[in-house]
Order: structure tokens, then sequence, then C-alpha cells
């Protein structure tokens, strides 16, 4: 598949928005999110196709990871035919599970805007 697009003046933009949605799953959880959507504001107004579908992307994918991991994560604990310590593993198995897919998902994004090409899934 060819790069969707490889001008040096918009890529980067693509390529930092997918960054922070990378380090929204990581390190820097909500200040990397206000960033995000701080640099999708530049993009809109900029009317960089790419880094648009990056921005919508991560942002997607953010808001997914925290209803998946906040939202199943309670409904694990509030399971009652599970002991404590069987709640506890099933939460911490599920959130590692699905927490690292998330983190997985946002490193390809990120690969896929350093090559200009549009991101997978909800692009």
């Amino acid at each position: 598949m060819p790069p969707l697009d490889n001008n040096p003046t918009t890529a980067p933009l693509a390529r930092q928005l997918a960054l922070w949605s990378l380090l929204n799953l990581t390190l820097l959880p909500g200040l990397a999110f206000v960033m995000m959507l701080w640099r999708f504001r530049q993009a809109r107004q900029r009317q960089d196709d790419l880094a648009l579908r990056h921005g919508r992307a991560g942002i997607r994918i953010n808001l997914l990871a925290a209803v998946a991991l906040a939202g199943v994560s309670l409904a694990l604990w509030h399971i009652s035919a599970l002991s404590e310590a069987g709640r506890l593993a099933a939460i911490i198995t599920y959130f590692t599970l699905v927490h690292s897919l998330f983190i997985l998902w946002a490193v390809w994004n990120w690969a896929r805007a350093g090559q200009g090409h549009p991101p997978w899934g909800w692009g």
C-alpha cells in the first residue's frame, strides 16, 4: 500500500498524534490525552487528512480503552460468584491482557503514521 501522505509538513503531526495516543495508554494518562486533543484541534485547523484520521483513531482507542478497562474491571469486582481472591485474579488478568492489546494497537498506529499510512481500524 503506498503512503497516504509523505508531505514533510503534515506527516509529523500524524506521528505526534499517534505518539500522544500511545503515551496516554502508557506513561502520561490524562495529560497525554489533553495534548492529543490540542494537537487534534491543530490538525482540524490545518485540514490535515492523515493527522485527522490518526487523531480520531487515537481518541476512539483511548476512550474505548478507558471504558473497557474501568467498566469491565468494576463489573468483575461486583461478581458475587467469585471469592475476593478470584475477583482480584480475574481483574488483574483481564486488565493486563486488554491493556497490552490497546498498547499494541497504539504502537501499530504510531508505526503506520511514521510511514504516512492511515491508522489501522477506525481511521
